[in-house]
């Protein structure tokens, strides 16, 4: 099947090397499979219950679409900018993928999964990360100021740097590694 823009698509299986203009499509229990995505245009488009399985969507272009149970696995998502995302659907679940310089401003993502995600250098500014787990994620350089992280959990990730100044935090957790490397920042000896 090959992607087009302005089109419904119902659980179709999108291969191989597909990019341009998938504007205003929507696509309901879709599995795109080694799809080139990159910079593609993919505004105001809806995607429910769909996979992005060893696909490039680097610096895809996602004004107003919304993500409703949306898996991506083994992914790049290199420097996309997500917070430009209808902010009212957005659900999604990141495994085994590298979603460095992206950024998530703004966007509540209660109930996220990140799991063996690369974020380095992303951005989550002001976002609402109650309940997120962030599972063996590379957390270096990724900035949370002033996000709400209720029951947030990044316990097994690497290079987490918080202020507890800059974010609400209530029963986050965090490595003990990281924990004291956050002490000693703000001069705490320990």
């Amino acid at each position: 099947m090959k992607l087009c823009k302005d089109k419904c698509f119902d659980s179709e299986l999108f291969e191989g090397d597909q990019c341009g203009d998938i504007s205003g499509s929507t696509f309901n229990g879709c599995k795109f499979v080694s799809v080139n995505l990159v910079e593609a245009l993919a505004r105001n488009c809806t995607f429910e219950n769909c996979s992005f399985i060893g696909c490039d969507i680097s610096r895809w272009s996602v004004s107003n679409a919304s993500f409703q149970e949306v898996h991506f696995i083994d992914s790049r998502i290199l420097g996309v900018d997500w917070s430009k995302v209808s902010p009212l659907v957005f659900s999604v679940e990141i495994k085994d993928s590298n979603a460095s310089y992206s950024g998530f401003d703004g966007l509540s993502l209660n109930g996220c999964m990140f799991q063996s995600v690369n974020l380095t250098d992303c951005s989550f500014s002001k976002c609402d990360l109650s309940k997120v787990d962030f599972v063996g994620c590379d957390m270096s350089g990724v900035s949370f100021y002033r996000s709400i992280m209720k029951s947030t959990d990044l316990s097994s990730s690497v290079n987490v740097v918080l202020d507890h100044r800059q974010c609400i935090l209530k029963d986050t957790k965090i490595s003990v590694t990281d924990a004291l490397s956050i002490l000693q920042r703000q001069g705490i000896v320990v």
